[in-house]
């Protein structure tokens, strides 16, 4: 199982944290100098994976830059009374099918919040979800923590998944 961390110089707790989670490959997300750690756990790092920002979204997607990206549901515009902006559209979608780029599900955008805010991030990723599967857009789901404690199980973030709306394949 493979996990997304971001990482910010504490890459020796995500890797105990890690194996401790039973995960066989962690991914490091920014400037993680990965080829001085020595672990079991497959290491790898990359730069391509961003975070969503609605100004430069379609730029980053039609200039190839990323592989990945996240956390479209955090946008502070107020959803509307028949719809939500969930930070997707048809366009944008279309554009990541076509570009390659993956739509990437974090979980711990969830951690820390009210259950009002949390109720309104799940329902943007429900939405996000149908239109990434409607116009075939692959889906990374992951945990994507900032410290070493926010990771989880990967069967709990399986769980959580399907709840999405995925299925057990697909999660």
């Amino acid at each position: 199982m493979k996990d997304y961390v971001i990482s910010d110089g504490n890459e020796r707790e995500f890797i105990k944290i890690a194996k401790r989670l039973g995960y066989s490959e962690l991914v490091f997300i920014g400037s993680a100098d990965v080829s001085k750690l020595k672990s079991k756990i497959k290491l790898s790092s990359s730069r391509r994976i961003f975070k969503s920002d609605i100004k430069t979204d379609r730029t980053i997607i039609e200039s190839r830059r990323a592989d990945i990206i996240c956390d479209f549901e955090s946008i502070d515009k107020k959803d509307g009374f028949h719809f939500l902006n969930s930070g997707l559209n048809h366009v944008i979608v279309k554009l990541m099918k076509e570009k390659k780029v993956s739509y990437g599900l974090s979980f711990s955008q969830l951690l820390g919040k009210s259950s009002k805010e949390q109720a309104r991030i799940l329902g943007r990723m429900m939405q996000n979800l149908k239109l990434c599967r409607k116009y075939k857009v692959p889906i990374v789901f992951g945990s994507f923590a900032r410290h070493p404690y926010q990771m989880r199980d990967y069967r709990d973030l399986m769980a959580f998944a399907r709840t999405l709306g995925l299925d057990s394949y697909k999660a």
